[in-house]
C-alpha cells in the first residue's frame, strides 16, 4: 500500500462530495411531494364539478311567480276598476252604467225601458224631472220598486250626478230586478247636454 492510498482512505470527505452522495434522495422526495400537491389540488378542484345525475333547476323569476299567483286565482283587484261600469252581485245577477245619450235612445225607441229619478223632491223642484220618470226617493225605493216597476223590463236610474242611482241599481238587482242601468252623471249630465225636462208639479 502506498503513501497515496493510505491518506486517501483515512482523510475525510470533503463538504462537496458529500452534498453529490444526498443530491438523488432530495430530488426523489421532491418529486413525490410535487406528486402528491397535485393529487391534492385536482381532488379539491374536481369536488366542485356539478354531478351529472343532479340537474340545475331553472330559477323563477318574479314575473313568472306573479303568472302563477295569477294562473291560481291570486287576488288581483279587477273589481275595483270596473267598479264604475259594472257592480256584481251574489244573488240575481248585476247592473250596467250607461251615458245620459244611452237613456235618452232608451226612452225614445224602447217602449218596455222604465227610468226612475231617486233625488229628493226639492232637487225634482229645482232642476225639473225627465217626463218619463217615475219619481222615487232612494229611501223609499226598496219598498215602492216591487209593486210600482215591473222587474222583467229594462229599467234605468238616475240622480243627480251618478252616485245614489249606482246604490239604486244596486237595490234593485237585489230586489231581482234583471235588467237594471245606471246613467252616469245623472241629471247634471242631462241637463248639460240638452236633454228635455219638465217642471216638478209636487
Amino acid at each position: 500500500m502506498n503513501e497515496s492510498g493510505s491518506l486517501g482512505r483515512l482523510l475525510p470527505l470533503s463538504p462537496g462530495s458529500r452534498t453529490d452522495r444526498r443530491r438523488p434522495v432530495t430530488a426523489g422526495l421532491v418529486a413525490l411531494l410535487l406528486i402528491a400537491f397535485v393529487l391534492v389540488v385536482s381532488g379539491c378542484g374536481g369536488a366542485n364539478v356539478p354531478s351529472p345525475s343532479q340537474p340545475s333547476l331553472p330559477a323563477m323569476n318574479e314575473s313568472s311567480s306573479s303568472s302563477s299567483v295569477i294562473a291560481q286565482g291570486g287576488s288581483l283587484d279587477t273589481a275595483s276598476t270596473e267598479s264604475l261600469d259594472t257592480a256584481s252581485t251574489t244573488i240575481t245577477g248585476s247592473y250596467h252604467t250607461v251615458t245620459v245619450e244611452d237613456l235618452a235612445s232608451a226612452l225614445a225607441s224602447d217602449p218596455t225601458a222604465q227610468l226612475v229619478d231617486v233625488r229628493e223632491p226639492a232637487e225634482w223642484a229645482d232642476t225639473g224631472v225627465i217626463a218619463e220618470a217615475l219619481l222615487i226617493s232612494l229611501g223609499d225605493l226598496e219598498t215602492r220598486a216591487p209593486p210600482e216597476l215591473d222587474g222583467r223590463r229594462p229599467v234605468y236610474v238616475i240622480c243627480r250626478s251618478g252616485n245614489r242611482s249606482r246604490v239604486g241599481a244596486e237595490t234593485l238587482v237585489r230586489l231581482g230586478f234583471e235588467q237594471v242601468y245606471n246613467v252616469s252623471g245623472g241629471m247634471a249630465a242631462w241637463i248639460q247636454a240638452g236633454f228635455p225636462v219638465v217642471p216638478y208639479g209636487g
